[in-house]
């Protein structure tokens, strides 16, 4: 009887550590991020292609939710900021998703205000015309979070993306008569990043 009450006891007083310890919460991110590299997608994709662009922004929506522990450590995953370049001819546009994976440190878990610092892995779902291959690179970012403990907080954050997306093409000079094939590019269309979030 007296194993089985201390069994007991060491189960509960487990359970409490951990739920102290480790006690965690989800956050839901969502806002809108400036992407420092869409303007050089966008002025390559107007000398490649010799289109105008119809429809192009740098600033895309983006959704990055995480896991909060006790401590201060957080995981999460990210959606975007989605890119969307639209040419006058549909073949001659753009459309990105990226995804990423990452960790970071909340420095001041239990306050209603907390800096942060993440880094993680970021892949480009791309889709337009010549995209030879896709490179993941790292993404890293600082943060400042507001009204930690309201229903709906508020999130400003500056980072890099060194995510790459290269490009393959034929090059044709009319006028000194010359052919080039197989000439690549490479692109980041993230590079510094600057987004505004509400937290839910």
């Amino acid at each position: 009887m007296k194993h089985t009450n201390l069994f007991y006891s060491l189960f509960f007083m487990t359970i409490l550590f951990f739920n102290v310890v480790f006690a965690q919460k989800w956050y839901f991110p969502l806002g809108l991020t400036y992407q420092d590299g869409n303007s050089e997608l966008v002025n390559y994709m107007e000398e490649m292609y010799e289109t105008d662009i119809s429809l192009s922004s740098p600033i895309g929506v983006n959704f990055q939710p995480y896991y909060n522990f006790r401590f201060g450590l957080r995981i999460g995953f990210g959606l975007g900021p989605v890119t969307l370049i639209l040419g006058n001819d549909f073949d001659n546009s753009y459309i990105d998703l990226p995804v990423n994976f990452n960790i970071g440190y909340t420095i001041l878990p239990k306050f209603n205000y907390s800096p942060y610092v993440r880094t993680g892995i970021i892949y480009r779902l791309a889709a337009g015309l010549d995209i030879e291959k896709r490179a993941p690179g790292f993404l890293v970012a600082v943060g400042m979070e507001l009204f930690r403990k309201k229903p709906v907080g508020l999130g400003i954050e500056i980072g890099y993306d060194f995510s790459e997306v290269e490009f393959k093409y034929d090059y044709y000079d009319y006028y000194d008569w010359y052919y080039v094939e197989g000439v690549t590019e490479r692109i980041r269309p993230g590079q510094f990043l600057l987004g505004v979030y509400a937290i839910f």
